[in-house]
């Protein structure tokens, strides 16, 4: 039985699947496999699939009618065999020391190990930002006692840069919710955590997500993100409940009011939208109820974000993208 199993979704992959294997498969460390559940290709990621399978025993492939990522996710728990598990997706990769910055199994005893992260641009492989907390085994009361401050190095809403205990994961009957396209990832990280109690940062980053790869707002937003990030305030504060650990409500929905800027940003800097389709998009975020409910809690810190959110709350559509395309000229012209 491996130590590590490691479960890779498979969709219309074709081109980026090989550097994704190559990068695992290549590593000095060997004691571990690789699951491919291709979720229905129309392209020839499947035959890609098996040819790395024909080549190294490691590689195991599975096939499945279009589901979704989160049912390809479930499928590779179902089929894993190793004491822990870990996701990469098929457009990413890992660097040479991935597997070599994981800690002592039988000295850690880490119920969860996390792995610091790169964004890499598509096209220039350019490292657009490195996020990573130093090496450490942490329990997870100190963890708690952290949570917002280690939030972004720990990539607390990705299963991308974690290996999760196998049985802890089996145990609990733990899966990928079916019902969401987005923040699935991190409702799966929250309720795992509830659950486990030694986690491990490796350091380093040695996960290589990319991105950049310039699918449109208006196709892949929807505005339905901001019904996720309520979701996602839910079960953060849920977790924070079970763990009887008090957090001020207002450091949950100010990640909140980051997560909407983020959505804010990329409908007023996105120049293909006409502004009145774009003035559209903003009313219905500005004037969603659970941000109506939250803003008087919201605390921003630093000018600009106090400025920005100023402008939320007065819904000053113009001057809202005005100031953000601003700020967009002025952060160029400074690198």
């Amino acid at each position: 039985m491996p130590t590590y199993s490691i479960v890779v979704p498979v969709y219309n992959a074709q081109d980026s699947v090989p550097r994704c294997l190559d990068s695992l498969l290549k590593q000095d460390f060997s004691d571990f496999e690789v699951l491919l559940i291709d979720d229905g290709s129309k392209d020839d990621s499947l035959r890609v699939c098996q040819q790395y399978a024909e080549k190294d025993s490691r590689v195991r492939v599975f096939h499945q009618e279009n589901q979704g990522v989160s049912a390809a996710r479930n499928y590779g728990i179902q089929q894993a065999c190793g004491e822990y598990i870990g996701f990469v997706d098929s457009d990413d990769y890992v660097t040479e020391d991935y597997f070599s910055l994981l800690p002592s199994v039988e000295e850690h005893k880490p119920d969860l190990v996390l792995f610091g992260y790169q964004r890499v641009h598509v096209k220039t492989g350019e490292v657009i930002q490195s996020l990573s907390v130093p090496r450490q085994s942490m329990r997870k009361s100190d963890f708690n006692s952290r949570f917002f401050d280690l939030w972004a190095g720990a990539g607390l809403p990705y299963v991308w840069n974690k290996f999760f205990r196998a049985d802890m994961i089996q145990k609990n009957r733990l899966s990928f919710r079916l019902d969401m396209s987005y923040g699935e990832d991190f409702v799966f990280v929250m309720e795992f955590l509830s659950r486990c109690d030694q986690l491990f940062f490796t350091g380093g980053t040695p996960y290589c997500y990319v991105e950049g790869t310039g699918v449109s707002l208006s196709s892949k937003l929807d505005l339905k993100k901001k019904e996720y990030f309520q979701k996602m305030d839910e079960v953060l504060l849920q977790y924070f409940q079970a763990c009887k650990t008090r957090v001020p409500k207002e450091r949950v929905y100010n990640k909140f009011f980051e997560r909407y800027m983020l959505l804010m940003e990329r409908i007023c800097l996105d120049r293909t939208i006409p502004y009145r389709d774009a003035k559209k998009y903003m009313q219905e975020l500005l004037f969603f109820d659970y941000w109506q409910q939250i803003n008087p809690y919201i605390k921003p810190q630093g000018k600009i974000r106090k400025a920005e959110y100023w402008l939320a709350v007065h819904r000053r559509y113009w001057m809202m993208v005005k100031f953000l395309r601003l700020k967009e000229f002025v952060k160029g012209m400074v690198q």
